[in-house]
């Protein structure tokens, strides 16, 4: 299961990159001083004759707003943007790849979680003041997100679910003869504690964890558990302490 770092995260951990085919992502980013993924949900409230209200949110809307953007050589999404002006584009010739990469958000193998997603590209103005050739733009995001991994010393990403797959690991904990209720199980750094039934429950991605089980009157146990592409079962009985 991916994980967030600890703390408050810093907003340049969410970056966002221009990808399009063939061409290595490049950040965008440089000179704005806010930018995120605007939600516009769709929604709707009905009130009914008995004075009941039932609201719906069906769809979103979302766009991200990019000002200041100027115009530089040898920066792809700027060199796009100037093509758009000059050959006046539209339809599908304004339609990019992008990816948005939570760099505050890791996998078990320690990638970024990560999307790519297609955006029409709205070029709102062109030109500006003194401090440059400014051509502020609008994204639109269409179609689904294909969520994935993100490489940062490659640049590359990786279709996927966007976190490593975890599979459920339940433990049953018994005496031999009866359920072991309330034993301690430390697992990945989470303590859990098994239910009347001596039965404990966890998700955990692709990998092999070692445990450790305590119980009050019983011998420490320990052992391991690796997880595959399956849920995994994992009987633990404990005995009496010397």
């Amino acid at each position: 299961m991916a994980g967030i770092a600890k703390g408050k995260q810093k907003r340049k951990t969410f970056v966002l990159f221009y990808a399009p085919t063939g061409a290595v992502p490049e950040a965008i980013g440089k000179g704005i001083e806010e930018m995120g993924i605007e939600q516009s949900p769709n929604v709707e409230s009905v009130n009914d004759v008995l004075g009941n209200t039932t609201t719906d949110l069906d769809a979103y809307e979302k766009t991200t707003e990019l000002d200041p953007i100027y115009i530089e050589g040898g920066v792809l999404f700027s060199e796009r943007l100037d093509e758009i002006e000059e050959k006046e584009l539209v339809l599908d010739d304004v339609v990019d790849d992008f990816l948005w990469v939570k760099l505050y958000k890791t996998t078990a193998d320690g990638k970024y979680v990560a999307w790519k997603q297609q955006a029409v590209i709205e070029l709102t103005s062109f030109g500006g003041g003194t401090k440059g050739i400014n051509a502020p733009a609008t994204l639109h995001w269409i179609g689904e997100r294909t969520l994935g991994t993100f490489d940062p010393a490659t640049k590359t990403f990786t279709p996927g679910d966007g976190a490593a797959v975890a599979q459920l690991v339940t433990f049953t904990v018994d005496d031999g003869s009866k359920p072991v209720g309330g034993a301690k199980i430390t697992i990945n750094g989470v303590a859990l504690t098994t239910n009347a039934n001596g039965i404990a429950e966890t998700q955990l991605p692709t990998g092999s964890y070692p445990y450790t089980v305590n119980a009050d009157g019983k011998t420490e146990k320990s052992g391991s558990v690796t997880v595959n592409t399956a849920p995994v079962l994992q009987d633990v009985t404990m005995t009496g302490a010397a």
